[in-house]
């Protein structure tokens, strides 16, 4: 199974684990597995990446039978540091938030990496400016703190696509152009929230739209938190799945809060 190019270390190794029907932390402990103990030190969260030591990526390399080559272009992370253990030798892993990652990232379009995966697995990819937006399918990909991202779908907004492109040109005669990116992002990102002009009438339309897309794509997070969260219950209290969600559910009512806030607890917890 191979990388997307740029794709997050961490983003692999959890489609990775999903294609041998894994769990993110048990794939985490074989990778660095040293005599029965986790020689790994940091903890897991929905925005966060993974730096792995040669011996671990080597593990990672007869996993997905990828050429460590052509991991080590796709991925920007994958040999980025040698992090040390708790344990001494072996192979290690260090896991981080997403602020400390190599540089800014957001998802993946769900499309494109359908495309060159054969398969709808959320991805995340590390992003330049001129890559925030896929003009081909029409997707803004927003970075969303403490989550996965969030591919908002823009097909009544093709202004936005138009922009893209002139950006994409922009930077062609000017690499500085890359500042209007986040100057733009500013601006947009100030009307989703405000009150609207009385004569204006297509753009609180072309908004409105993408917002009803949008419960679509955090419902898939949401589900994947709690796909993770229910793992962890599994394996730390050897329970069945249809147990570690019943755990979620029932500490969701006696707290009151909603079901994905506990997901997101133990997540980055690491336990319950």
């Amino acid at each position: 199974m191979a990388p997307l190019q740029g794709e997050l270390t961490l983003s692999f190794l959890t489609r990775l684990a999903a294609r041998y029907q894994l769990t993110i932390r048990d794939l985490l402990a074989a990778v660095t597995d040293l005599g029965g103990l986790q020689n790994l030190t940091g903890m897991l969260y929905p925005d966060g990446e993974i730096h792995l030591n040669a011996q671990a990526r080597a593990r990672v390399h007869m996993l997905c039978r990828v050429p460590p080559q052509v991991l080590e272009r796709a991925l920007p992370a994958w040999t980025r540091e040698e992090p040390c253990g708790k344990y001494g030798a072996g192979p290690v892993g260090r896991l981080m938030r997403g602020e400390e990652a190599v540089s800014a990232w957001g998802p993946a379009c769900p499309a494109c990496a359908a495309a060159r995966t054969g398969r709808h697995v959320p991805a995340r990819r590390y992003l330049a400016a001129e890559a925030r937006v896929c003009a081909r399918h029409q997707y803004w990909l927003r970075y969303l703190p403490h989550a996965g991202g969030l591919p908002v779908p823009l097909g009544r907004c093709p202004e936005v696509i138009k922009a893209q492109r002139r950006h994409v040109r922009l930077l062609h005669r000017s690499p500085t152009g890359a500042q209007a990116f986040h100057v733009a992002r500013a601006v947009t990102n100030s009307w989703w929230e405000q009150s609207w002009p009385v004569e204006e009438r297509a753009w609180p339309v072309a908004f409105s739209s993408a917002r009803t897309h949008a419960p679509t794509e955090q419902a898939a997070a949401t589900r994947h938190v709690i796909g993770e969260a229910t793992g962890i219950l599994r394996g730390a209290r050897q329970l069945t799945e249809e147990q570690a969600f019943d755990v979620l559910r029932r500490s969701s009512q006696e707290k009151n809060i909603k079901l994905r806030q506990v997901a997101r607890r133990i997540c980055g917890q690491g336990s319950f």
